[in-house]
Protein backbone atom coordinates (compact mmCIF):
# COMPACT_ATOMS: atom_id res chain seq x y z
CA UNK A 1 0.00 0.00 0.00
CA UNK A 2 3.09 2.74 0.72
CA UNK A 3 4.50 1.76 -1.99
CA UNK A 4 1.25 2.55 -4.27
CA UNK A 5 1.12 5.89 -2.15
CA UNK A 6 4.25 7.10 -3.21
CA UNK A 7 3.84 5.62 -6.64
CA UNK A 8 0.61 8.07 -6.63
CA UNK A 9 2.36 10.92 -4.61
CA UNK A 10 5.48 10.64 -7.64
CA UNK A 11 2.73 11.14 -10.37
CA UNK A 12 1.15 13.78 -8.80
CA UNK A 13 4.09 16.14 -8.11
CA UNK A 14 5.50 15.53 -11.71
CA UNK A 15 1.52 17.14 -12.95
CA UNK A 16 1.96 21.03 -14.61
CA UNK A 17 0.74 23.45 -11.27
CA UNK A 18 0.61 20.99 -8.59
CA UNK A 19 3.35 21.89 -6.53
CA UNK A 20 2.38 25.08 -6.81
CA UNK A 21 -1.07 24.73 -5.92
CA UNK A 22 0.08 23.02 -2.87
CA UNK A 23 2.49 25.41 -1.81
CA UNK A 24 0.02 28.63 -2.18
CA UNK A 25 -2.64 26.74 0.40
CA UNK A 26 -0.22 26.28 2.48
CA UNK A 27 0.48 30.10 2.25
CA UNK A 28 -3.07 30.96 2.35
CA UNK A 29 -3.75 28.71 5.38
CA UNK A 30 -0.51 30.35 7.26
CA UNK A 31 -1.14 33.65 7.01
CA UNK A 32 -5.26 33.67 6.69
CA UNK A 33 -5.70 31.27 9.73
CA UNK A 34 -6.85 27.83 9.34
CA UNK A 35 -5.79 24.14 9.89
CA UNK A 36 -2.50 22.93 8.71
CA UNK A 37 -4.32 19.71 8.51
CA UNK A 38 -6.64 20.95 5.95
CA UNK A 39 -3.13 21.16 3.24
CA UNK A 40 -1.43 17.59 4.42
CA UNK A 41 -1.75 14.99 6.42
CA UNK A 42 1.50 14.02 6.76
CA UNK A 43 4.87 13.46 4.79
CA UNK A 44 6.21 10.05 3.12
CA UNK A 45 9.95 9.90 3.47
CA UNK A 46 10.93 8.31 0.40
CA UNK A 47 14.41 7.33 2.02
CA UNK A 48 12.08 5.21 4.76
CA UNK A 49 11.49 1.48 3.47
CA UNK A 50 9.75 0.79 6.47
CA UNK A 51 6.08 0.48 6.52
CA UNK A 52 4.58 2.17 9.60
CA UNK A 53 2.76 -0.02 12.13
CA UNK A 54 -0.57 -0.96 11.29
CA UNK A 55 -3.64 0.20 13.51
CA UNK A 56 -4.62 -2.07 16.71
CA UNK A 57 -7.79 -3.76 15.98
CA UNK A 58 -9.88 -4.01 19.48
CA UNK A 59 -10.59 -7.08 20.84
CA UNK A 60 -14.48 -7.91 20.23
CA UNK A 61 -16.47 -7.29 22.58
CA UNK A 62 -18.67 -9.07 25.49
CA UNK A 63 -22.78 -7.66 24.81
CA UNK A 64 -23.49 -8.30 28.34
CA UNK A 65 -20.06 -6.68 29.57
CA UNK A 66 -20.33 -3.76 27.19
CA UNK A 67 -24.06 -2.74 28.29
CA UNK A 68 -22.88 -3.19 32.18
CA UNK A 69 -19.93 -0.67 31.02
CA UNK A 70 -22.37 1.76 29.23
CA UNK A 71 -23.92 2.19 32.49
CA UNK A 72 -21.02 3.06 34.33
CA UNK A 73 -19.67 5.24 32.10
CA UNK A 74 -22.90 7.79 31.77
CA UNK A 75 -21.64 8.82 35.28
CA UNK A 76 -18.17 9.43 34.62
CA UNK A 77 -19.28 11.42 31.57
CA UNK A 78 -21.59 13.30 33.48
CA UNK A 79 -18.97 13.97 36.44
CA UNK A 80 -15.97 14.59 33.66
CA UNK A 81 -17.01 17.69 31.29
CA UNK A 82 -14.03 19.06 31.68
CA UNK A 83 -11.27 16.19 29.61
CA UNK A 84 -13.79 16.88 26.50
CA UNK A 85 -10.87 19.98 25.17
CA UNK A 86 -10.39 19.81 22.11
CA UNK A 87 -6.87 19.30 20.69
CA UNK A 88 -5.25 20.65 17.70
CA UNK A 89 -4.10 17.48 16.16
CA UNK A 90 -2.15 16.85 12.90
CA UNK A 91 1.13 18.10 11.23
CA UNK A 92 3.91 19.87 13.01
CA UNK A 93 3.71 23.48 11.97
CA UNK A 94 7.24 23.43 12.30
CA UNK A 95 8.35 20.76 10.34
CA UNK A 96 5.86 21.65 7.97
CA UNK A 97 7.27 25.08 7.58
CA UNK A 98 10.67 23.33 7.24
CA UNK A 99 9.44 20.89 4.47
CA UNK A 100 7.48 23.89 2.39
CA UNK A 101 10.17 26.35 2.53
CA UNK A 102 12.67 23.44 1.34
CA UNK A 103 10.43 22.64 -1.92
CA UNK A 104 9.39 26.58 -2.49
CA UNK A 105 12.98 27.28 -2.95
Amino acid sequence: IEEGIREVMGAIAHFPGTVDHILSEYTRVTTEGGRLSDVLSGYIDPDDGIAPPAAEVPPPVDAKAAKADDDTEDDDAEASTDDEDEVESGPDPIIAAQRFGAVSD
